[in-house]
């Protein structure tokens, strides 16, 4: 099946492998003579894969037009290659690399906030809260001020930034209504401990999705936080989906959500 596929295809291809001939280092004529056709067709396969992986792979065809065009051994051929290219290449997974974060002992993961970004957060916390202006808003990560320059017109903000001299974790005797920042996710679960300290009405963060994990939802439940508001949205620059994850003190986790690891075996 595999060679009357080929055939179907030989013209193509043998117009392809000219254009290659200097990358595979054939000469059809010689292979020709020197009666050397199995060579011949297991570089028409090579070729054929890669122009499948060029066509389709980065163009996200449908298994449907694969197959009507060059057939189910070509498709199964060509999966049994990618799963082994996928072995042998393996990428780390996106837990692996959280775990990686987690475990660094300098953080890297400053990325500044869009301004769009963070007014849109801004803006979505304040319908939270009712456009309440008297209560106390504190962005714990400054940044660049895109998120503390853009609070509503309230009576009381503050704002913390290491780099300022100003750490968030030496924060402890102030009135706090409402937290609205983008934290270093490498101490994420670190950064939601001591807000909970701070006993605020309101804990909102910009975090990556990959750290909306269950262990997280579940401290915020313990502590009387239930989450309220979901938002996801996209940085092209950045790792993964974000999310803007927020919590509300005494109140429950929205309707229908649900947060258990439950482990199961095959």
């Amino acid at each position: 099946m595999i060679r009357n596929t080929l055939f179907i295809h030989f013209d193509t291809i043998k117009k392809e492998m000219v254009k290659q001939k200097a990358v595979y280092k054939l000469n059809i004529s010689e292979i020709i003579k020197q009666n050397r056709i199995n060579e011949f067709f297991e570089a028409c396969e090579t070729r054929k894969l890669q122009l499948f992986e060029e066509k389709y792979i980065h163009t996200h065809a449908s298994i449907d037009d694969i197959i009507k065009e060059h057939g189910h051994d070509f498709f199964i051929n060509m999966l049994t290659k990618r799963r082994k290219q996928l072995k042998e290449y393996r990428n780390p997974s996106v837990s692996e690399l959280a775990t990686t974060i987690q475990g660094r002992s300098i953080a890297n993961d400053v990325f500044y906030t869009p301004l769009p970004l963070a007014k849109r957060h801004i803006r979505l916390l304040y319908w939270l809260t009712k456009y309440n202006n008297d209560l106390v808003w504190y962005d714990p990560f400054y940044g660049s001020g895109n998120y503390y320059n853009n609070f509503p017109h309230v009576k009381k903000k503050y704002w913390s930034e290491i780099a300022l001299g100003r750490d968030f974790f030496n924060v402890s005797n102030k009135k706090i209504d409402v937290i609205c920042s983008n934290p270093p996710y490498s101490i994420l679960t670190l950064v939601l401990k001591h807000s909970i300290k701070l006993k605020p009405l309101f804990i909102s963060y910009l975090v990556g999705f990959h750290n909306f994990t269950t262990s997280r939802v579940r401290l915020m439940n313990q502590n009387g936080y239930g989450l309220v508001y979901i938002y996801k949205c996209n940085v092209s620059t950045w790792f993964s989906t974000s999310t803007i994850l927020t919590f509300k003190r005494g109140a429950k986790n929205i309707k229908g959500m649900f947060f258990d690891t439950i482990r199961y075996k095959n």
